[in-house]
């Protein structure tokens, strides 16, 4: 076999920090290479991790030139000192290096980016469980390293040899159990005792003993959740070590059982997984500062940009999945994912989705307005509709900016829900807002604001409204319109109003007087919104004149009134 030994390797003398740096190195390619087998070769975690290493490889040749390992069957080793110790499983790289006969690797500082990352794919493509499984040295031979090299035995070492020797010696006798008796191939067949043969005459037929025992063992494994029982003991085993690289080991093995959980869409699974890490978290049983540190980086991870796709992706696929558990899981997470969740809405194929994400950003985003605002600038449309939606359901005076900057927005369907938004919300302000939308470009944004502003019950309201209804150029203004707004004048104006319903119906032009009877005729039954005696007087004056082309509308609106006092009084006598 080979006995060189590379005159490299020899006293050396890394330090301490040295030492501490490849066994982070080490562990890094090692969870490199597990992470390469479990995700798809275009997916970015790979990448990251091979691009981690390389960075790791430069920043330790910043001190020293080569970079040298002793390795053995599950160790690898710098001047004696072990720097990474694993199974021996095919995924450990000190494993993988020595099943195909390495027993020294060494690194130079020349190492390329490229040379690293042929290097981290051998042991990826090596680390394979089949048996058809890549031999690394021949990976290694096939890429040509100029920095990189590496002793292989040309046979088994003596130690090695011995223990096949042992258990292949055909001198050893072989260990047969002394209570089984030799098989006799040619004695006549054993007659069971009759009362035997009668009980299993018929193997179908249970006594009803026997099938309630049966029932209740079937009922018995369908209680066990074998998942859960795996979380359960990583959980303990994270607890009780105190070895950084088991607790990484662990950690992962319970990211993959949750991301093939959130494949499955099991969402009551994922939340009790992070209640139970939570809940381990807040015991204060965890003594090691790195199984709190991995424990906590999983709990963020839960909520990263990674998950919520995966989570989306999950949604996507079962329209008719139960949403109140996805609801519950999503609500769980911390504020470092909202913005992932605002992502959620413009990528969900499904409304109910939608509308979920909706109603949990709404009980989300009441503290985090200015968060939830910044969405309205996405380019998407539907995104921005849903936003607002969300702005105006939290009914916060801080959405008003956000409403503001988006209320000129190029879709209309936007801008409608902009309006109804700003009818969400109480605080004043608003009214300078809705003013603005009465000169929107579609009559329909009008329409709205006319109505929402009559509701408003505010002098503000009424002061601009006034402004409106008495500018020059209302009476060309569409019919639905000129009616909506005279009447939001004189719900929100009160005694004023009444008195500027008057000057309207005072006008008398003397050319072209049809816009101005069309803006009298829309202005007189406007005075049914009003409740003040000075409303009443004015209608029951232009009743009683009976030469006023106002009369016989003024009598109808009185008798509306009456009517509907009438009932009031009924109604609340009942």
């Amino acid at each position: 076999m080979t006995q060189r030994i590379s005159p490299l390797y020899k006293g050396l003398g890394y330090s301490q920090g040295e030492i501490a740096a490849l066994r982070d190195l080490f562990l890094s390619l090692s969870k490199g290479v597990r992470a390469s087998r479990q995700y798809p070769s275009q997916h970015p975690i790979p990448t990251q991790f091979k691009t981690l290493f390389f960075r790791k490889l430069r920043n330790f040749f910043e001190s020293t030139e080569v970079l040298a390992v002793k390795v053995t069957h599950d160790t690898l080793f710098v001047e004696d000192e072990a720097i990474f110790k694993g199974t021996t499983a095919s995924e450990n790289i000190a494993g993988l290096l020595h099943r195909d006969g390495v027993r020294y690797l060494e690194i130079t500082s020349g190492i390329t980016e490229q040379e690293a990352s042929s290097l981290f794919e051998a042991f990826v493509t090596c680390s394979g469980r089949d048996e058809g499984a890549e031999d690394i040295v021949n990976l290694f031979w096939q890429v040509g390293f100029e920095h990189v090299t590496y002793d292989v035995v040309d046979v088994f070492e003596v130690s090695e040899m011995q223990e096949l020797r042992e258990e292949f010696d055909s001198t050893r006798e072989p260990a047969i159990a002394d209570d089984i008796p030799p098989i006799d191939n040619e004695s006549e067949p054993l007659e069971l005792p009759k009362t035997l043969a009668e009980r299993f005459t018929d193997l179908a037929v249970y006594s009803p003993e026997e099938t309630a025992t049966l029932r209740e063992m079937a009922e018995s494994d369908r209680t066990v959740d074998a998942k859960s029982q795996v979380v359960e003991l990583l959980l303990l085993m994270c607890e009780s070590s105190d070895s950084p690289q088991d607790i990484s080991q662990i950690v992962e093995a319970l990211q993959s059982i949750f991301d093939k959980t959130i494949q499955a869409a099991s969402f009551p699974r994922m939340t009790i997984i992070l209640h139970k890490i939570r809940d381990l978290l807040d015991s204060g049983d965890i003594e090691s500062p790195t199984a709190k540190k991995r424990l906590n980086d999983f709990v963020y991870r839960c909520g990263d940009s990674l998950r919520i796709k995966m989570i989306v992706e999950a949604l996507n696929r079962h329209e008719d999945l139960d949403l109140h558990p996805a609801r519950q899981y999503l609500s769980e997470l911390g504020w470092e994912s909202f913005n992932h969740l605002l992502w959620m809405l413009g990528e969900l194929a499904f409304y109910p989705a939608r509308k979920m994400v909706c109603d949990l950003l709404v009980e989300k985003g009441i503290d985090k307005i200015d968060l939830l605002g910044s969405a309205v600038f996405d380019s998407r449309w539907y995104l921005v509709r849903n936003v607002v939606w969300v702005l105006g359901e939290t009914g916060h005076a801080r959405a008003l900016g956000f409403l503001r900057r988006v209320a000129a927005h190029p879709d209309l369907r936007v801008r409608i829900e902009v309006v109804k938004a700003l009818g969400k919300i109480s605080d004043p302000a608003r009214i300078e807002l809705l003013l603005a939308l009465t000169q929107d470009e579609d009559e329909k944004i009008r329409t709205m604001v006319a109505e929402e502003l009559g509701r408003t019950r505010s002098e503000s309201a009424y002061v601009g409204l006034r402004k409106i209804v008495l500018s020059k150029d209302f009476v060309d203004a569409p019919p639905t319109e000129m009616r909506k707004l005279i009447d939001a004048m004189v719900a929100s104006g009160g005694v004023a109003a009444v008195e500027t319903v008057r000057e309207v119906l005072d006008r008398s032009p003397l050319f072209n007087r049809a816009p101005i009877r069309r803006l009298q005729d829309a202005a007189l039954p406007a005075l049914k919104r009003s409740d003040t005696p000075e409303a009443l007087k004015l209608l029951t004056k232009l009743a009683n004149d009976t030469k006023s082309r106002y009369s016989v509308t003024a009598k109808r609106l009185l008798a509306q009134r009456q009517f509907k006092q009438e009932k009031r009084v009924d109604d609340e006598s009942a």
